[in-house]
């Protein structure tokens, strides 16, 4: 599998960028966000599902996803999957650097 990652970071915004042979994935995700969700995997359930997290988690998520989903959604939703959880950690890398500068400059957080 062929792949080419991309992770931008902006406060506690990621943006996570996959893309693989006839297919493209991307992921925003802002930790701080209010359960806001723009989805469109082409796969419906799935869709319904990543709203569902994004709100019930008060996750800013914006997902989109382009390929051959005619011929298996399996291979969409895993790598949506894959592209959402680089997103989700690099987000949470950057909370926690911020919070161990904050501490070693004496700030309670």
């Amino acid at each position: 599998m062929s792949e080419k990652a991309k992770v931008l970071v902006r406060e506690k915004i990621a943006d996570g960028g996959i893309e693989m042979l006839k297919e493209k994935f991307d992921v925003d995700v802002d930790l701080d966000g209010a359960g806001n969700a723009h989805i469109s995997t082409g796969v419906g359930f799935f869709d319904h599902m990543l709203e569902q997290l994004a709100r019930h988690s008060l996750i800013d998520l914006t997902v989109r996803a382009e390929g051959d989903r005619h011929i298996d959604d399996h291979h969409t939703v895993e790598d949506v999957g894959i592209t959402l959880g680089m997103a989700v950690a690099q987000a949470q890398h950057t909370v926690y650097e911020i919070t161990k500068l904050l501490r070693e400059k004496g700030v309670n957080v």
